[in-house]
């Protein structure tokens, strides 16, 4: 059984892809770097790939449907072993998709 740390009376419960992470219990610094340089947001991505994370398509798709439309600038840290540059691409890519299926 996996051990699920959170606040249960003040939060919602996390969804439960969350803890199959790979990252779970590692220092979030590595995915939220203080400067969001291409090199800093690397190291993010870097430890996604290698560590093979088997939830990093629900964590992509989780991160896309909470930030929307949100220009890169509002976007933050590495999520799906992408950083805010590559989802708002993919976020724009998508919408082109649905405009030229309608």
């Amino acid at each position: 059984m996996t051990v699920s740390y959170y606040a249960p009376e003040t939060l919602p419960r996390p969804p439960e892809w969350q803890d199959r992470a790979a990252c779970r219990g590692v220092d979030p610094r590595i995915f939220y770097p203080d400067a969001e340089t291409p090199e800093a947001i690397q190291d993010g991505r870097r430890f996604c790939i290698s560590s093979r994370c088997p939830v990093v398509t629900e964590c992509l798709f989780a991160a896309l449907g909470r930030e929307g439309g949100a220009l890169p600038k509002y976007r933050y840290g590495v999520w799906g072993a992408t950083g805010p540059q590559d989802r708002y691409q993919l976020y724009r890519e998508g919408r082109k998709g649905k405009k030229d299926a309608a």
